[in-house]
């Protein structure tokens, strides 16, 4: 690439799709062992009683509660949306900022400046969204 710019951005997009990868793979070897794991324990037990037994212990709760695939609570999920909007749009943002600053690329980070304070900002409208819905059903009462 003739560009040093352009070929920065090309490798920094390699890099974080390599680690995306990387980090669904590894979350799925995790998921895949914990499952193992459960099933070994739970066809260790003989009959359906000693399964009611064991689940009612401490032992058991703490089992049952691991089985869960890890989500989040609704309100976590409308706060994890206002945190990755407002990174995104400073993001944005600063990419917005460059491009005054870099007048032979300003199109360039113009651009993609532009897109990215998009993104960010849809994500604050969709955080805003869900937590009107989400007070509307009844999904943050205590």
């Amino acid at each position: 690439m003739e560009n040093p710019i352009s070929f920065a951005f090309v490798m920094a997009g390699m890099f974080i799709f390599y680690g995306w990868i990387g980090w669904i793979v590894l979350e799925w070897r995790k998921a895949t062992r914990k499952t193992q794991l459960h099933k070994a324990l739970i066809e260790r037990f003989s009959t359906p009683g000693d399964l009611q037994a064991f689940l009612d212990s401490n032992g058991g709760e703490r089992l049952f509660k691991s089985l869960s695939l890890g989500g989040l609570s609704p309100r976590d999920k409308v706060l994890a949306a206002f945190t990755r909007g407002t990174i995104v749009s400073f993001l944005g943002i600063a990419s917005l900022v460059v491009s005054f600053v870099l007048t032979e690329q300003a199109s360039l980070f113009l651009a993609g400046g532009i897109v990215v304070l998009a993104l960010g900002l849809g994500s604050i409208v969709s955080g805003f969204l869900s937590l009107g819905l989400g007070r509307k059903w009844g999904l943050f009462e205590r």
